[in-house]
């Protein structure tokens, strides 16, 4: 409802019946996979190894493809992000605040309650599939990235980035990956919501997410513009932000894995440096284009309170990470 009711474009409804059908067709998937598991094992304890039950290794991996599939088109990642840049770039600032702060976390939720319990996660074969998924899906939607034109867009892609790098981590069986994937999507809550937030700033401005039309905002949004570069350093990891703790963390526990996946998922982390650099003085730092643009003021006292609160916890998580970590064990 927030996206064909509230959107803010032509073809909202569209938008909203896709992601209502994807989203309740992979839910069904997931419902019936965990109705075979009940009939072969007597109950959905997934937490409980199948083999206590004598359950079959070929049936328990069909299973297991059933939930990752199911909960990656939930994250989502390369090629099952189809719905997600529709989704944001015709819901409101709040449905995709929502979005992206709340809903894409139940894929990863969903992975971490339901499919890693499943033994079939220790086969080799099942990590390298998942590690190729993922990593293809970070590299792919960088380049995406780079071709957009649309701020929010740009954004919605850049969550299908972080999101595949959190699904990595989860896979990888050492507990530091586990830490990196959970603290990125924390992580990913805060700075994505804030940056779609900020987009819908520029939008109820100026009625455009075009990025040609933006040039120079530093010379007139000051405000805007400093919690906007906070916001971006975030989201390309810069240290002193939480952004930088789950992608360290990653990394590092990627490097005991493969030095081929670490190469990936360095080239991902560097390109996502590049075109937040870019697209940062592009939008605030380079000179003004348009005469029209001092029509338009600054943050609001109610944008500045939400930005305030949105920087604490960014920069509150990434100089004590470890009181996350306290709490979560």
């Amino acid at each position: 409802m927030m996206i064909g009711i509230w959107g803010s474009r032509d073809s909202k409804v569209f938008a909203a019946f896709e992601f209502f059908v994807v989203t309740v067709c992979f839910s069904v998937l997931f419902f019936l996979s965990m109705c075979v598991y009940y009939f072969i094992i007597g109950n959905t304890i997934v937490n409980v190894s199948p083999e206590q039950h004598h359950m079959v290794i070929r049936c328990e991996f069909a299973l297991w493809c059933i939930l990752i599939l199911s909960f990656l088109v939930k994250l989502p990642v390369f090629p099952f992000h189809f719905w997600l840049p529709e989704a944001h770039g015709e819901a409101s600032t709040a449905g995709s605040m929502i979005l992206a702060g709340v809903l894409l976390k139940l894929g990863g939720y969903g992975i971490l309650r339901f499919a890693l319990d499943l033994s079939a996660i220790s086969d080799d074969l099942a990590l390298f599939i998942i590690m190729l998924v993922c990593l293809t899906s970070a590299v792919v939607t960088v380049f995406i990235i780079l071709m957009q034109v649309d701020f929010k867009k740009l954004i919605a892609y850049s969550s299908v980035n972080h999101m595949s790098t959190g699904a990595l981590g989860l896979f990888i069986p050492l507990h530091d990956g586990l830490d990196g994937a959970i603290f990125l999507m924390i992580s990913h809550g805060f700075v994505s919501c804030s940056l779609f937030m900020f987009v819908g700033v520029l939008y109820d401005r100026y009625k455009t997410r075009m990025l040609k039309h933006f040039a120079g905002l530093a010379y007139f949004m000051p405000l805007y513009s400093f919690f906007m570069s906070l916001f971006m350093f975030a989201n390309m990891g810069l240290p002193g932000t939480s952004g930088f703790i789950g992608e360290f963390l990653l990394l590092n526990v990627t490097f005991f894995i493969s030095f081929v996946a670490l190469s990936i998922l360095f080239i991902s982390f560097f390109i996502t440096g590049v075109y937040t650099i870019w697209h940062m003085n592009r939008l605030m730092y380079s000179p003004y284009s348009s005469i029209t643009l001092y029509a338009y003021s600054d943050l609001t006292l109610r944008e500045v309170f939400v930005a305030c609160v949105f920087a604490s916890f960014i920069i509150f998580l990434g100089i004590y990470p470890f009181l996350f970590f306290y709490f979560m064990y």
